[in-house]
Order: structure tokens, then sequence, then C-alpha cells
């Protein structure tokens, strides 16, 4: 996780994503508080139908304005790009140890859907 988040294409898409949610009235600097915001509002509005129903509507407004803003941002595209290379990196540092765990991995998860499905044959 901190490869992905200490990375410049991340980190940049993140100051993207800030900046449209700004222009769009949005005051965010982590993608955990617009969501945070919300949770906020509804603790307050307590079980009163009319600002629960105001509150919804702010989330639905919100969220639109976020997914909008991390497409227009790039972020999706980042985050999987900086996660490709932390990967990639960790295979590299784990070398051929790596490989050994990754068969083993395959093995115990064909084991695990043979006994799932109760098929005598694991898949290959």
């Amino acid at each position: 996780m901190n490869r992905v988040t200490g990375d410049a294409r991340y980190r940049a898409a993140i100051r993207r994503w800030q900046g449209c949610m700004r222009d769009a009235g949005q005051r965010a600097h982590t993608l955990d508080e617009p969501p945070a915001a919300i949770r906020k509002q509804l603790q307050r509005a307590g079980t009163d139908p009319t600002a629960l129903h105001a509150v919804a509507g702010r989330e639905l407004k919100l969220a639109g304005t976020d997914a909008g803003c991390q497409r227009r941002a790039g972020l999706f595209d980042a985050v999987a790009q900086a996660q490709r290379d932390a990967e990639r990196a960790v295979l590299r540092a784990a070398g051929a140890g790596a490989d050994a765990d990754l068969a083993r991995l395959r093995e115990a998860r064909q084991r695990a859907i043979a006994r799932a499905t109760g098929s005598a044959t694991p898949p290959p």
C-alpha cells in the first residue's frame, strides 16, 4: 500500500482529484473525507426523516462529484500502474522464492476449488 500511495503518479492523480473537488465546491484532502463527512451528517440527523432525506441527497451529489473527479484525475489508472509496478518490485526482490510460493498458492487454490465443488480432480 505504501508503495502505491508513495508513487508519483498516484500523488499527482490525488492532487488533480483535490483540485477537481475544490472546483466543485467540495473541500477534500483525502479520498476518505467525503464519505466520512456524510457519516457525520448521518449521525447528526439521527432518526429525523427530513434530515435523513436531506443527507441522502447530499450523499448522492457528493458521490457523483467524487466519482467524476476520480475519473477526470485518472486516479484508477494511476493506482493500477503503481500497483503493477509495486508488485513487480516485490516479485523481483523475492527472486526464485516467489515462483515457488506462487506455485504452492496455485496448488492450494486448486485443492480448495476441488473440495468446494466436490470434484475428485482439481482443475488445472
